[in-house]
C-alpha cells in the first residue's frame, strides 16, 4: 500500500457519545467495598448446570430440590494479578463469579416473585477485548501508559493486566518501543505539551489482530507534523498484529477521550471495520462506536434474548449502537426488524451493513433513527417487541413514561431490557410498572466484567391482557 493511498479521512458528525463508552477500561471505577465477599448467609456459588446462586437465602429451597441432580462446578475464581493492590480497574481479587452485589440483585427480584438466572460461565482472565489507556508524563518527565488513579490524573501502569486480552498487553510493548524510537512523549495536561493522550486497543478475534486508535494532541494531521507519521510508520514496521491504525485529533482540555468533530478521525492504514461474528452475523465495529468488551458473554446474552422472541415478530431497538444485539437476535429468532434508534449517528453505516445478513422480509422495513430515545419514543407503536440497552444512566424518562402509559391501539406486547446499572434498572422498572400495565416475567444476570462488583441484567416484561 502506498503512503498516499493509506490515508483515508473519515468525516465524523459532532455527537454526544454514550457515557459508558468513555470510561477507561469500559466501566466506572468505584471504591472497593469494605468487604470483598458475600456475607455468610448469602455467600454461594453459581451453578453452571441450573444457574442458581447456591447458598443464597432466597434460593435455599430451590437448592434443596435440585441437590440430588445438581453438583456445583468449581471454576477459576481468583484474579491473581500483580497490579491489584495499586490499580483501581478491578475491585475484587477473589470470588470473582459471586460479586457482593449478587445478594441485593437476588433479593430485589425475589420480592417481585422472579428467580434470577445467573450466567457466570466466562473466563476470569483475558476476557477484556477493548481497552482504553491514558498516556501521560509524570512529574519527572517520564511517559506512563495505563489507568488513572482514583480521583486523579496520575497514571498507574498495568503491563501485565490479567483481564486484558494477551494481544493488548503484548502490543502495548510495541507501542512503547515505537514511542522511544521516534521520540513521541505522553501528554502533559498542566503545560498542554506532548503528543499522545490516549490509546484504544480492540481485538478482532477472527484474525487475532488489534484495531488501534491513537489520540494525538493536535487539531489535524498537518499540525501533528512529521513526528506523527514517523511514529505510525514505526508501528507498521514493528508488528504484523495490527488490524488497522487510526488517529484521532483532540486538543480539548476536558476529560473526553475522543474528539467527535468532523474530520477528527483518520484511518492511517488497514481496514475500516473490525468484524465480530455474533449469533451467526458479522457485526462491524469502527473505533468510534460503542462495543462490548466481553464478546463471548455478549454472544451468550444474544442467544438468551432470542429465546424470548417469536418468528416474524416486529422488533424495534432503542440505544441500538451498530446492532450488536438486535440484528443477531432477529437472525436467530426469525423476527422482523422495523427500526433502530441510536444517538450516535456514526453507527448508521455499520448497522446497515450488518442487516444484510437478514432475509429481505426481515430487513425491508428497518429504518435507522438518529437521535434520543425520547425523541423517537412514539415509534414503538409499530413494534410488538422492543429491545432497550441504555447506558448506565438508564432509559430516557420520556420513553419509560410512554411505556407505562401504553395505549389500547399500540401493538407492543413485550419489553426486553438489557441493563448495565442495577440502580437505573430499578428506577426504570418502577416507572414502567406504575400504571399496572406490565408484569416482570424473567430476570437473568450475566458476568460481563469479572473482577468488578457488577452484573449485566436482562429483564423481560409482558403486557397485561
Amino acid at each position: 500500500m502506498t503512503r498516499g493511498s493509506s490515508l483515508t479521512f473519515i468525516p465524523i458528525a459532532l455527537t454526544l457519545n454514550r457515557e459508558r463508552s468513555e470510561d477507561l477500561k469500559g466501566h466506572r471505577r468505584r471504591r472497593r467495598p469494605s468487604s470483598l465477599f458475600l456475607s455468610p448467609i448469602f455467600k454461594g456459588e453459581i451453578c453452571r448446570s441450573c444457574r442458581v446462586l447456591h447458598g443464597a437465602r432466597s434460593n435455599l429451597q430451590e437448592t434443596e430440590k435440585r441437590q440430588e441432580n445438581c453438583k456445583v462446578t468449581s471454576v477459576s475464581d481468583t484474579l491473581d494479578c500483580q497490579h491489584f493492590s495499586f490499580c483501581d480497574g478491578c475491585l475484587l481479587a477473589q470470588s470473582l463469579t459471586t460479586p457482593p452485589c449478587s445478594k441485593k440483585i437476588e433479593e430485589y427480584f425475589w420480592k417481585q416473585k422472579v428467580r434470577v438466572l445467573f450466567h457466570s460461565d466466562t473466563p476470569v482472565h483475558g476476557w477484556r477485548s477493548v481497552a482504553r489507556l491514558a498516556v501521560r508524563r509524570d512529574d519527572k518527565g517520564r511517559t506512563r501508559i495505563g489507568l488513572f488513579k482514583e480521583d486523579s490524573h496520575s497514571v498507574v501502569e498495568i503491563p501485565h493486566c490479567r483481564v486484558h486480552h494477551p494481544l493488548i498487553n503484548g502490543e502495548m510493548e510495541t507501542v512503547k518501543k515505537a514511542m522511544k524510537e521516534t521520540g513521541v512523549s505522553g501528554y502533559d495536561e498542566d503545560r498542554e505539551e506532548g503528543q499522545l493522550r490516549y490509546i484504544q486497543m480492540s481485538v478482532e478475534h477472527r484474525s487475532q489482530t488489534l484495531q488501534a486508535a491513537f489520540v494525538w494532541h493536535a487539531p489535524r494531521l498537518k499540525e501533528a507534523g512529521p513526528l506523527c507519521k514517523r511514529f505510525m510508520r514505526s508501528l507498521e514496521r514493528s508488528s504484523s498484529k495490527f488490524h488497522s491504525l487510526w488517529l484521532n485529533f483532540n486538543t480539548s482540555r476536558g476529560n473526553r477521550i475522543f474528539n467527535f468533530d468532523q474530520s477528527s478521525w483518520l484511518l492511517y492504514s488497514g481496514k475500516r471495520y473490525a468484524l465480530e461474528s455474533i449469533g451467526g452475523v458479522n457485526i462491524y465495529f469502527p473505533p468510534y462506536v460503542f462495543r462490548q468488551s466481553n464478546i463471548e458473554m455478549l454472544k451468550e446474552l444474544v442467544k438468551e434474548i432470542s429465546k424470548y422472541i417469536e418468528p416474524r415478530t416486529k422488533v424495534l431497538e432503542f440505544y441500538a449502537g451498530v446492532g450488536a444485539i438486535g440484528i443477531p437476535v432477529a437472525y436467530l429468532s426469525g423476527a422482523e426488524l422495523v427500526g433502530a434508534c441510536e444517538l450516535n449517528g456514526l453507527s448508521k453505516e455499520a448497522y446497515l451493513k450488518a442487516t444484510w445478513a437478514l432475509t429481505p422480509s426481515q430487513r425491508h422495513n428497518a429504518e435507522f433513527f438518529i437521535g434520543t430515545a425520547a425523541a423517537h419514543r412514539d415509534k414503538l407503536r409499530f413494534s410488538e417487541v422492543i429491545i432497550v440497552d441504555p447506558p448506565r444512566s438508564g432509559m430516557d424518562y420520556a420513553l419509560a413514561a410512554r411505556l407505562s402509559s401504553v395505549r389500547d391501539n399500540d401493538i407492543i406486547k413485550r419489553i426486553i431490557y438489557v441493563s448495565c446499572k442495577f440502580e437505573s434498572l430499578q428506577r426504570d422498572l418502577e416507572i414502567i410498572q406504575r400504571n399496572g400495565k406490565w408484569t416482570l416475567r424473567k430476570a437473568e444476570a450475566f458476568l460481563f466484567f469479572p473482577g468488578t462488583d457488577h452484573w449485566e441484567l436482562l429483564c423481560v416484561l409482558d403486557r397485561k391482557v
